[in-house]
């Protein structure tokens, strides 16, 4: 019997000058996304891919951007639009569960 990894996606908030949560772990093929839930524009970015820009909504979430991590490795999102306004993402090759 083989195991079957089913990938996960995963919500982070951009707003005003803080990703929430500031952290994240995944496996290889989870997802984020982004969405900009503050009153700026907001882009986010790492290394070699950039997101477009990200409008706000006065009624409620503003606009998305999804990207799937498909390497090991820690990495930092950043918000070029931000100085200092960034998030780790940890991509592994397994999920820890933890110990039962």
């Amino acid at each position: 019997m083989t195991d079957v990894v089913k990938n996960m996606g995963f919500w982070v908030s951009v707003k005003d000058f803080s990703f929430s949560p500031s952290e994240i772990s995944l496996i290889v093929g989870d997802w984020i996304t982004f969405e900009n839930m503050g009153q700026n524009v907001h882009k986010v970015a790492e290394g070699k891919w950039e997101s477009p820009d990200l409008l706000p909504s006065t009624y409620g979430g503003g606009q998305t951007y999804q990207k799937i991590f498909d390497k090991i490795g820690d990495f930092k999102v950043i918000d070029p639009y931000y100085d200092n306004m960034f998030i780790k993402v940890r991509v592994v090759k397994v999920r820890d569960y933890g110990m039962y």
